[in-house]
């Protein structure tokens, strides 16, 4: 089985199995840009690990400031330092979840894993698709897919753009053959 995946890790093309091409769409999968995926899963790992650090900080300065409390007060320093450990560990694991963000797509299905849920679903499971975006999201032209099947939803985010637009084209033609079949 041929397929194409999209990774946020490598540079590089992956291998394909040239004896057998897969056109999904008009959309190539190989040269989608990852970068602004890497670069959202870092701001949305940052982004709360930063106030995590900064918060205490000012704390810290707003007690002294306005209580006249002791900086090297047990009762400061404690909770201060267990709140930046706990933002140093929130951009870690951001930061392990940006790394293992893979996205396959297959002739039958797609694959997607990001931290250390790995989800796999065929198209024809495939019901009803929903496609979202945010603020932040838009910035980065990346959406999030919402896929419905007869047991539930399975959302993919963040998905680029292309990929989604290939995703759906794949489904719509699935969607067309069954009612042509019918």
């Amino acid at each position: 089985m041929a397929t194409t995946e999209v990774s946020a890790l490598s540079g590089d093309l992956p291998e394909r199995d040239v004896s057998n091409p897969v056109i999904l769409a008009d959309t190539d999968i190989d040269h989608v840009n990852t970068k602004r995926v890497q670069l959202y899963c870092r701001l949305a790992a940052g982004i709360p690990a930063f106030l995590m650090i900064v918060t205490p900080i000012l704390i810290d300065w707003a007690l002294h400031a306005y209580f006249d409390v002791k900086l090297g007060s047990i009762w400061v320093v404690i909770p201060s330092m267990l709140v930046m450990l706990f933002g140093i560990w929130t951009f870690i694991k951001g930061e392990l979840r940006r790394r293992s963000y893979h996205l396959l797509l297959t002739e039958d299905g797609v694959i997607f894993e990001y931290g250390r849920v790995r989800t796999r679903l065929l198209f024809e499971q495939v019901q009803l698709m929903d496609r979202e975006t945010s603020l932040f999201l838009g910035k980065f032209h990346l959406i999030r897919l919402n896929l419905y099947t007869a047991g539930g939803m399975v959302a993919l985010s963040p998905v680029p753009v292309g990929v989604a637009g290939t995703i759906e084209q794949i489904l719509y033609s699935q969607h067309a053959q069954m009612k042509a079949d019918v």
